[in-house]
């Protein structure tokens, strides 16, 4: 009887094993269970923790999926920086590289500012302890200094930058969370460990794990390794609220003119956008990036044939539709490539098409079509599948949303049926609601400037000349032997 006990315990799935075994209270490896709850409609269970002596949070979803992460056609480690919080995932079939990864990763993400960081071509190395040698933020800082550089020569992304700052200005949103290059020299080696010590330390930290891998043996390694040599603290690092604006607001910035495009005229993006719910409130999050869906994508929605088919631009303007990446979401569509005269006549045609949809709304078999697709991307599992859940939850579960209630998309749908089924003009009324009386709404154009790139580069001369200034002849001395060094 044992032996088919065991036989049995094997042959289930990693998420029926899961709803077995775990239990609300349940303490494991220095964790306590909060939640073990089934998703169906994603063949999963998920079981949400919390560490006792950090308050670090850890979900894990159990799935029949040997790719845990994800697959590659090697094993898979990053890191990916958004504007409120790092990602580090990593992949892999075999268990015992699971462990490898995840004890550098433990080591990488909660220890670097200990000791002196080397950067190589994947990342850096921790080399030797020394916090108090003075050379060591330079070399963080020249590396990244030389990244976001590069970064910002690219007028997309310093495009959807503005955006991002000057819809939502007063918190963090309103700087470049990378490091604008012109003030990473200003960064000092103590604010670089205080920052760390406060914004990397595991009480401001979430642990995601999915897959068929045991979960005892995920948590007792980052609590041995990592969790156990911390104690809890405040971190405060919440986002507040952005305070809504009592009319719209209008901006224009500049950018390097294209190199491509070269004595064309017509090099002007423009953009409205308009900031929405908390992305925490999961239902209207899922009705918005449904509506935005509809808005926007493919050849019949109504700004494809407003915009791309006026002929009035080369494509839409950039980070087009619902961006629901900080803690208020917001959405953006406009035309890229554009003449500056058009400025005005994009606007109109935003307004125009808005009123359209308000008046007749959306075609029933497009609403159904993006429901079904919906639906049969739940049932389809890509070898991508544990990765594309981080993506989808991090946000949310970054501003204390609720991770497992974001997956429950099956609900979701049916309750968006619903609301359909009483009251046929839902949508159209959010459209209303959310862009036509929406008064926290921006209109920013970006237009090249032929001496753009010179005056970057006087900004960074001038820098360069202030900190240089400001070393002693010793300090230039100890800079220069370094540098022999390396």
């Amino acid at each position: 009887s044992a032996s088919l006990g065991a036989w049995r315990w094997a042959s289930t799935t990693a998420c029926e094993r899961a709803l077995l075994r775990y239990r609300v209270g349940e303490k494991i490896h220095g964790f306590t269970v909060s939640q073990v709850t089934s998703v169906p409609e994603l063949t999963l269970t998920a079981v949400k923790l919390s560490h006792d002596s950090t308050g670090a949070q850890h979900l894990h979803l159990a799935r029949e999926d040997r790719n845990n992460l994800f697959r590659s056609l090697s094993t898979f480690m990053n890191a990916f920086t958004a504007s409120d919080y790092t990602l580090y995932p990593f992949s892999t079939q075999n268990p015992k590289d699971f462990q490898n990864l995840l004890s550098v990763y433990l080591d990488a993400a909660f220890f670097p500012c200990l000791r002196e960081l080397d950067f190589c071509q994947e990342g850096w190395r921790l080399e030797h302890e020394d916090p108090r040698d003075p050379q060591t933020p330079l070399v963080f800082k020249g590396v990244v200094f030389n990244e976001m550089k590069g970064a910002f020569t690219d007028n997309e992304r310093i495009f959807s930058q503005h955006v991002q700052s000057r819809l939502l200005p007063d918190h963090t949103y309103s700087v470049v969370s990378g490091g604008d290059p012109l003030c990473i020299p200003d960064l000092t080696w103590e604010q670089l460990r205080q920052f760390h010590a406060t914004h990397y330390h595991p009480s401001n930290a979430r642990f995601f794990t999915y897959g068929n891998f045991p979960l005892e043996q995920h948590l007792k390694q980052i609590h041995e390794e990592a969790l156990s040599k911390f104690q809890r603290i405040k971190p405060r690092t919440a986002v507040p609220a952005q305070k809504r604006w009592d009319k719209p607001r209008e901006f224009q910035v500049m950018c390097a003119p294209d190199s491509l495009a070269a004595g064309s005229s017509e090099q002007t993006t423009i953009s409205v956008s308009f900031l929405l719910p908390d992305i925490t409130d999961t239902f209207e999050a899922f009705t918005l990036n449904l509506l935005s869906s509809l808005l926007i994508s493919g050849p019949n929605s109504p700004f494809y044939k407003a915009l791309i088919e006026s002929g009035l631009g080369t494509d839409f303007s950039p980070d087009v539709g619902y961006n629901g990446c900080t803690r208020e979401a917001y959405f953006s569509v406009g035309l890229q490539g554009i003449a500056e005269k058009d400025i005005q006549t994009v606007r109109d045609l935003v307004d125009r098409t808005l009123d359209d949809i308000i008046e007749k709304g959306f075609e029933d078999d497009r609403i159904e079509a993006l429901l079904h697709k919906i639906e049969i991307q739940m049932k389809h599992q890509s070898v991508s599948f544990g990765l594309a859940l981080t993506s989808y939850i991090a946000s949310c579960w970054n501003h204390d949303g609720d991770p497992v209630e974001l997956l429950k998309l099956g609900s979701q749908v049916a309750r968006f049926r619903k609301c359909l089924e009483e009251n046929p003009k839902f949508l159209q009324e959010k459209v209303k609601q959310y862009f036509k009386n929406n008064q926290h709404k921006l209109t920013l154009s970006m237009k090249p400037d032929d001496k753009y790139s010179e005056k970057q580069m006087q900004l960074e001369i001038e820098k360069l000349k202030q900190k240089v200034n400001s070393l002693s002849p010793e300090d230039k001395q100890q800079i220069y032997e370094k540098g022999q060094a390396w």
